[in-house]
């Protein structure tokens, strides 16, 4: 008994197995509970009160013990860990002393912060071996994939549009294209594939556009490095059916809004209103008007106002709530968490202002700078560029995007202090 109790130990504490879980099940935990509650509730309310109460105790136990493993792996890990927790939380006690205004709107958010972001950020942080994370997160993606599929099929009655789970399209998507590209598995590229199809379906434009922008990035890079190993002849051959490809899809750009409006009536006829079809083949695809005439211009204006040190953390939230309730726009109910920057450069530097807020956004742009030069975990990095960044850009805040928080742990933990040799070096 005790040798299995040391074993299971081993295997837990030991090899950092309970990190790995806990980065799966704060991945796939909330469309996990979302199937499991869907299921459950159409049997039972009972049985969907007692779903509830299990998997709170078991995510949330799994989650503990990780947090346990690592506060008291060691007094170094202790420390450190410590450190990083007191920034999170005087960083967030500064902002609500200072700035009055903002307490409201910070408390709607801050504890779902510091139970998800910074309890991941602090649980990455202390993973060792990135490259098992990374197969991690491949191998979590697809199971991802799988429920955020069967929670479509369950949901197909209500309206098809759905940014929540066009997130989980968007992650399982991209994660499933790198382990396409590298380790050339085949359900990867179907997950991939797939994943394209819904996400036009559930109708995100932000979470459609940067997934073709990786996609054509993707395949331009794979192309390129297919096309050096050819011959001369085979060189030109492959380059002339290329231009020919690229040329019908620019004619067949100029023709997309008709093209687009017959699809998206031929899907109508049947009661399904896809919404990206909708948008392109009517509106501005890349953006709203709400977003580039309200929200961004709003935004900028603050900070041209408070200049300095910004007006802190959740500050765009109200801002941009107020702002629109000014011009009579909000619907009826609204949350004021659904108001926000809508750009991640923005956002920091409404929160802390252009001196600390350009500090910030160098000192993420120069790890990365490094990251990737030195080629350290570069498919994890470049992962979590694409799926906490660069929506970031365009929609999201970072208060609630925990793929950026894994991001910045990663790109901390990658630091390397180097000792003084002359403070180091022992007297004779």
């Amino acid at each position: 008994m005790k040798n299995s109790i040391n074993k299971i130990k081993y295997i837990l504490i030991t090899k950092d197995t309970i990190l790995y879980i806990s980065v799966a099940i704060v991945m796939i935990g909330f469309i996990l509970n979302a199937c499991l509650f869907t299921i459950s509730k159409s049997i039972s309310i009972n049985l969907y009160n007692i779903v509830d109460k299990v998997l709170l105790l078991i995510e949330g136990g799994i989650i503990f013990l990780a947090m346990i493993n690592i506060f008291l792996n060691s007094i170094q890990s202790f420390k450190k860990n410590v450190i990083a927790l007191s920034i999170f939380v005087i960083t967030v006690l500064f902002n609500y002393m200072l700035f009055v205004e903002n307490r409201e709107i910070l408390l709607t958010f801050i504890v779902k912060f510091f139970i998800y972001d910074v309890s991941i950020f602090l649980i990455v942080y202390n993973i060792k071996d990135k490259k098992k994370l990374l197969n991690n997160c491949i191998k979590t993606s697809k199971y991802m994939f799988i429920l955020a599929f069967i929670y479509l099929f369950m949901d197909l009655k209500s309206n098809v549009y759905n940014v929540w789970l066009s997130q989980y399209f968007f992650i399982s998507g991209i994660f499933s294209l790198y382990d396409a590209c590298i380790n050339k598995k085949i359900i990867s590229n179907i997950i991939s594939l797939l994943s394209l199809v819904l996400l036009v379906y559930t109708g995100s434009r932000t979470y459609l556009l940067i997934y073709i922008i990786v996609l054509i990035l993707t395949f331009t890079f794979f192309i390129i490095k297919k096309i050096k190993k050819l011959e001369y002849r085979k060189k030109i051959i492959s380059i002339f059916i290329i231009t020919i490809i690229i040329l019908l899809l620019l004619l067949l750009c100029i023709f997309y809004k008709p093209i687009c409006k017959g699809i998206y009536d031929f899907f109508l006829d049947y009661n399904i209103d896809i919404r990206i079809l909708r948008i392109i083949s009517s509106e501005d695809f890349f953006t709203s008007d709400a977003r580039s005439n309200i929200i961004y211009s709003k935004g900028i204006q603050v900070i041209k106002d408070n200049f300095l040190f910004g007006v802190g953390i959740g500050a765009d939230r109200r801002i941009m709530f107020e702002e629109f309730k000014k011009l009579s726009i909000l619907p009826i109910n609204s949350d004021p968490r659904g108001y926000y920057a809508h750009n991640l450069i923005i956002e920091i530097l409404i929160d802390f202002g252009i001196i600390f807020g350009t500090l910030i956004i160098i000192s993420i742009s120069y790890l990365i700078y490094k990251m990737c030069k030195n080629k350290e975990n570069i498919g994890l990095v470049v992962s979590l560029i694409c799926i906490g960044i660069l929506p970031l850009m365009l929609n999201g805040t970072l208060y609630d995007n925990m793929y950026f928080w894994m991001l910045i742990a990663i790109l901390i933990s990658s630091i390397k202090f180097k000792k003084n040799s002359l403070l180091c070096r022992k007297e004779l």
